[in-house]
């Protein structure tokens, strides 16, 4: 059996357990999840053949999803059909701070920034001893 360390912008929680077992077994599309440094992250997926218009991304309470449909082509007449096309959906848990900075599809790949930005007041404080 394979074990995925996933890094802290996924929550660590049952609730999330199923998601994140989908996520990790999920082939298609491909998809890397990198972090750039502590606050940053970045989502790379791999989408050949798929336009902006076919691509839906959407963050809404605790969980980012990326959906996609590609166009159906019937007047295409494929010797050897092997890049993968079709329906799909990937749902990412993320921690209460995480938001998308960013979103572009460039050379087949669809490229999602993520950024933590905590609030002062949750952040850890350290006080002077008088």
């Amino acid at each position: 059996m394979t074990r995925l360390h996933f890094p802290n912008i996924f929550v660590d929680a049952d609730l999330w357990r199923g998601m994140i077992s989908d996520l990790s077994q999920t082939k298609f599309p491909p998809t890397d999840v990198v972090r750039i440094d502590e606050d940053e992250y970045t989502i790379n997926m791999a989408l050949a053949g798929y336009n902006r218009d076919d691509i839906y991304v959407h963050q809404g309470k605790g969980v980012l999803t990326v959906e996609g449909e590609a166009p159906k082509n019937k007047d295409t007449n494929y010797v050897m059909h092997g890049i993968a096309k079709g329906h799909f959906r990937r749902d990412f848990p993320l921690e209460e701070h995480i938001r998308v900075v960013g979103v572009k599809l460039e050379d087949g790949m669809l490229i999602i920034g993520l950024s933590r930005e905590v609030p002062e007041k949750d952040k850890p404080q350290e006080f002077e001893i008088n």
